[in-house]
Formats: structure tokens, sequence, C-alpha cells
């Protein structure tokens, strides 16, 4: 039986682990299970250019848990709008945050953070 004093210098350690499988799971429960119910299909918006690097993740992860699924991602065509994302640097980023306070603009309006 532990006493008290170790109870207390695993907490953190244990309230870390519990928030990070609740996100996880919280995460999972978004997605969808596919026909054979061997995997799990989640659909997202990403930019074009980061398609490669989003695959590398994928593949990565795979690989460190073991996966003998690999992770395959389509790249779908739509007709939506897709979400506004505003590239942002060093300098940029504090104005773009200031701007995104007072509401985040549509898709292909003008953002007022550059002028």
């Amino acid at each position: 039986m532990k006493c008290p004093a170790e109870v207390a210098a695993d907490l953190r350690d244990w309230i870390v682990k519990l928030k990070k499988w609740r996100a996880i799971y919280y995460t999972m429960s978004k997605f969808n299970v596919d026909d054979t119910h061997t995997g799990y299909i989640a659909e997202g918006w990403a930019q074009v250019s980061k398609l490669p690097d989003i695959q590398n993740a994928l593949n990565r992860g795979a690989k460190t848990s073991g996966s003998r699924v690999r992770p395959i991602m389509n790249r779908v065509y739509t007709d939506e709008s897709p979400p506004t994302h505003h590239l942002t640097n060093k300098l940029t980023k504090g104005y773009q945050a200031l701007i995104d306070a007072y509401g985040v603009a549509t898709y292909q309006e003008i953002n007022p953070a550059i002028f």
C-alpha cells in the first residue's frame, strides 16, 4: 500500500495520462467505423500543401503504435466552401488573434489584419 506522499508524487502523472486518454477517446468517438469493422474513418479539412506532412504523421503514428494496418488518406473534392485559414508568421500572429477575437472572416473575404 502506498503512503499519501507516494500517491501525491504520482498524482500529477496520473492526471496528465487521464487527460490524454480522455482527449483520445473524445477524438476517436467522432470517427466512423468502416464496413468491415477493422478501422476508423475520419474526415476533415487540410491545406493541400500540408497533405504530405499529414500522410507522414499518419505513417509515423501507425509505425510507433505497432499497427498492422497502413493508414490511408484520400483527398475528397467537394463543392462546400472551405473554412477560413490565414497563414501567419511571428509578426502577424498577434494581429490575427485580435482580428479573430472580433469574428473570423468568411471564405474569400478580405483579411483586415494585413492592413
